[in-house]
C-alpha cells in the first residue's frame, strides 16, 4: 500500500473500512464508492464515486493520474501520523461519554451518531 499511487475501494456494501483507515494512516489518495459509511469515515484527500457508474471512477482516475506518484511519501505519512492523535483522543472522549451516559441511565435507547 505504501508504494501505491492511490487506493480504490469500489465496494457496494461496506462496514467501517480498515482499508480506508490504513490508507489514511499512510496519507494516500482515496477513491471510494459513495456509501454513507465511507463519508462517515471522512478521510482527507478522498474522492467519491457512484459504485454503479464505473465511468465516474475512470473519469476521476484519468483526471488525477498525471499528478499521482507512487510512494512511499514520507511527508504525507508524517502528516497522517500527526492527525492520528487528535482523532484517537476524540474517539476516546466520545466513547467515555457514551459509557458515562449508560451508567447514569441504563435504560435502552437509540445511539446518537457524532
Amino acid at each position: 500500500m505504501r508504494r501505491a499511487v492511490a487506493i480504490v475501494q469500489p465496494s457496494f456494501f461496506e462496514g467501517w473500512s480498515a482499508l480506508v483507515e490504513d490508507a489514511r494512516a499512510l496519507g494516500k489518495r482515496l477513491y471510494l464508492s459513495d456509501l454513507p459509511v465511507h463519508r462517515e469515515q471522512s478521510p482527507p484527500d478522498a474522492w467519491f464515486f457512484d459504485p454503479d457508474a464505473p465511468a465516474e471512477l475512470a473519469a476521476l482516475l484519468i483526471r488525477d493520474w498525471s499528478s499521482l506518484t507512487p510512494g512511499p511519501d514520507a511527508d504525507a505519512e508524517r502528516a497522517a501520523r500527526e492527525g492520528c492523535v487528535p482523532r484517537a483522543q476524540a474517539f476516546a472522549r466520545r466513547f467515555l461519554a457514551i459509557v458515562a451516559e449508560a451508567q447514569a441511565d441504563p435504560r435502552p435507547r437509540a445511539i446518537e451518531r457524532a
